[in-house]
């Protein structure tokens, strides 16, 4: 029976004993544990990307596309009939001609007999204005002769008046068609009236063409034109008139696979009519040699080929002491973000005299060296705290 009750005690008190002993060490444990260190958060301010206005001369630059037309374009056509029987090989589309050059000549032959036959009835005529002069200076004598004489004075029949002044006709007439009979055997070369190159043709060696049909159509390549549509309110910054040396310059860039290939340009005139689409101004400018005939080809450079859609930089009248900022940095109301000198922000109203694709013009509300914030922040307000991107690393 004792040995019975001491395992019934023990089996009582050791898990009490245990759990004492637990008590004890977490109390034990919590006394000892010190206390969480607090962190200090600090306002380090809004991380932004900044750049200084400065007041400078700024020359405006309209940015807008085109496309190339052609300057100088004519149908070719004879002014003689007949079988064509010599063609230039240059003679197709694509062919490039130099002023008189000849693009093809017709059968001469009946021009050749035209032209003989005129010198004949010019010769005969010239015969016949001798001899009729002859009679009228016979006639004029016997007058003088019977004048003496108290004789009638003769009609102008007798003097062979009427018959001079036929003569003289006939002669001049005769003249006439020996120069046209040459004109004629002259116009069966036809020639390129101007530097070209052929953008179509219907003519093959041994066809028969009537004077007045066009057999093909050629553009000049001294000069091409770029047709574009711009803003009536952009009209204002280029300088536009009748002097060659005035006329605002431009850039023409055609970007033909990875690359992009640049010609000089000049606004020649504005056209009558608005673009139909958008109802804006549409400008024609001139590129000088376009087919690069006459100047240095870049390796890889292309024609500016009619038709060729591209990109044209105007340069217009140039701005004294106005900011140029980029397009981003320009808030509501036409407000800018100023980062003062103890770093926050600040909010200014400007006035803006242009904006473009890229950059906007302000002419009043900055000074020269402000901080001028290019970052958007959520939230922005008068006084908000701010940090320059680079700051971490700088110090």
């Amino acid at each position: 029976m004792s040995a019975g009750r001491t395992s019934t005690l023990v089996k009582i008190i050791l898990p009490l004993l245990i759990l004492a002993v637990a008590v004890a060490g977490t109390r034990a444990m919590i006394k000892s544990r010190k206390p969480p260190v607090k962190e200090v958060r600090i306002d380090r301010g809004a991380l932004v990307e900044t750049m200084t206005a400065r007041q400078e001369k700024h020359r405006i630059e309209v940015v807008v596309t085109g496309t190339v037309q052609p300057s100088q374009e004519i149908t070719v056509t004879p002014q003689v009939s007949g079988l064509t029987t010599t063609l230039s090989l240059n003679l197709k589309a694509g062919g490039f001609f130099k002023q008189g050059e000849e693009l093809f000549a017709i059968e001469g032959v009946d021009y050749e007999l035209a032209l003989e036959r005129a010198r004949a009835a010019l010769a005969k005529q010239e015969f016949e204005m001798e001899s009729m002069e002859s009679k009228a200076r016979v006639a004029r004598a016997e007058w003088d002769r019977m004048k003496d004489k108290g004789g009638v004075p003769p009609s102008g029949l007798v003097l062979y008046e009427p018959q001079l002044k036929e003569a003289r006709a006939n002669l001049a007439s005769a003249q006439a068609a020996l120069r046209q009979a040459q004109i004629d055997l002259d116009r069966i070369r036809v020639t390129a009236p101007f530097n070209c190159v052929i953008r179509s043709e219907n003519l093959d060696q041994g066809q028969y063409v009537r004077a007045g049909t066009g057999v093909a159509v050629i553009t000049g390549t001294d000069q091409a034109e770029v047709l574009v549509a711009i803003d009536r309110t952009d009209l204002q910054w280029l300088t536009l008139g009748q002097e060659q040396d005035r006329l605002s310059p431009a850039t023409v860039t055609l970007r033909s696979g990875t690359g992009a290939y640049r010609w000089s340009a000049l606004v020649d005139r504005v056209l009558p009519e608005v673009d139909p689409r958008g109802r804006m101004v549409r400008l024609a400018l001139t590129v000088d040699d376009p087919f690069m005939r006459n100047t240095h080809r870049a390796e890889g450079q292309p024609d500016l080929a009619l038709g060729s859609f591209v990109e044209v930089a105007i340069q217009g009248r140039e701005l004294d002491g106005v900011f140029a900022l980029p397009r981003g940095a320009l808030r509501d109301n036409d407000t800018i973000w100023i980062m003062d000198g103890e770093k926050t922000l600040r909010i200014r109203s400007v006035h803006v005299v242009r904006v473009d694709a890229q950059r906007i013009y302000i002419d009043q509300g900055l000074v020269d060296g402000d901080t001028v914030i290019l970052t958007t922040i959520t939230g922005a307000a008068p006084g908000t705290k701010l940090r320059q991107a680079g700051e971490e690393a700088s110090s």
